[in-house]
């Protein structure tokens, strides 16, 4: 490109050799020939790398300003819920065995609400992981624990079911799954049915008659997420 710009012949290899050959005889041909490379070399290697920059800045501030919404949920998510895991809990210091007793009998028994009326669900909340799982491992499964009478007999329907909380942002990928079964709990043809649910993969099995293992039985609904152009999506 320098070359043929300084008039030498550039399409036979004789007339570029003999370009080459050519001694400069003045300073002027000298900046004559640096400032041509400069105009046709440097200038158009410097414009295409500051163009390729300017494209890898546009991806990667699009790519962090989706970070930063990204962490702002996650910040607002866990400030809700240590909002809403200190709004349930009290500090006591002291001799307290005896007040707390005191205390608790001097209040009505409270219990979870859920919607227009009372839950019958107690949270329970240990002080480690190993005790919570030896406690659901006793205690924990499909059928529950039966709920026996001061006479030392079950009462027939009536059992405890214990099963592990889950974080808030795990119970909103599993919204849709829980309108899936409110909609198969509704409908006609699913009634008397059972329905077996596979939170970790969020599949739900088709309704059956009893819950026992089957190795045909087929999925009746499975939800996926993935990222498309840029967003979370289901």
């Amino acid at each position: 490109t320098v070359a043929g710009h300084l008039g030498a012949e550039v399409n036979t290899e004789e007339g570029v050799q003999q370009w080459l050959t050519t001694p400069l005889s003045t300073q002027g041909e000298v900046f004559k020939l640096i400032h041509t490379y400069h105009v046709k070399v440097v200038r158009p290697e410097v414009y295409g790398m500051v163009a390729q920059l300017e494209t890898a800045l546009s991806n990667l501030n699009d790519k962090l300003f989706s970070c930063r919404q990204e962490l702002s949920f996650m910040i607002a998510d866990n400030r809700s819920a240590q909002r809403h895991a200190s709004g349930m809990m009290l500090v006591t210091t002291g001799e307290r065995v005896y007040q707390l007793g005191w205390m608790i009998s001097q209040v009505d028994p409270m219990t979870v609400p859920q919607g227009d009326h009372w839950s019958g669900m107690t949270l329970l909340t240990f002080k480690s992981w190993d005790l919570r799982n030896g406690f659901l491992r006793k205690f924990g499964g499909t059928s529950g624990t039966p709920f026996w009478l001061k006479d030392g007999s079950p009462q027939t329907g009536k059992h405890i079911r214990v099963s592990p909380c889950t974080p808030q942002w795990r119970r909103k990928l599993e919204s849709p799954i829980r309108v899936a079964l409110a909609c198969l709990n509704k409908h006609k043809d699913t009634q008397g049915k059972q329905v077996v649910i596979l939170w970790k993969s969020l599949t739900v099995m088709s309704p059956k008659e009893h819950r026992d293992f089957q190795p045909d039985h087929t999925a009746f609904c499975r939800l996926f997420y993935e990222e498309y152009e840029g967003e979370f999506r289901g």
